[in-house]
């Protein structure tokens, strides 16, 4: 991952991004080249586990919504 945001990166001509919309977790990876994480789709309990263990918070949860 921290080496497909750095080409993503290099081809953008950009030292950073400012949000980084993932659809699985790596804590890791999230602190070079991104300002804020967001996740997609995640389940509950996911979204739980990334606010007491990970260092960096999601600002943004992406969800599907689909109407009948």
């Amino acid at each position: 991952m921290h080496t497909i945001l750095q080409k993503s990166l290099k081809k953008l001509f950009m030292n950073y991004i400012d949000l980084l919309l993932l659809h699985q977790f790596y804590n890791e990876y999230i602190k070079k080249g991104s300002k804020a994480i967001g996740v997609s789709n995640f389940w509950p309990n996911r979204l739980v586990d990334i606010c007491l263990y990970c260092e960096i918070k999601s600002m943004i949860n992406q969800i599907i919504l689909l109407i009948d």
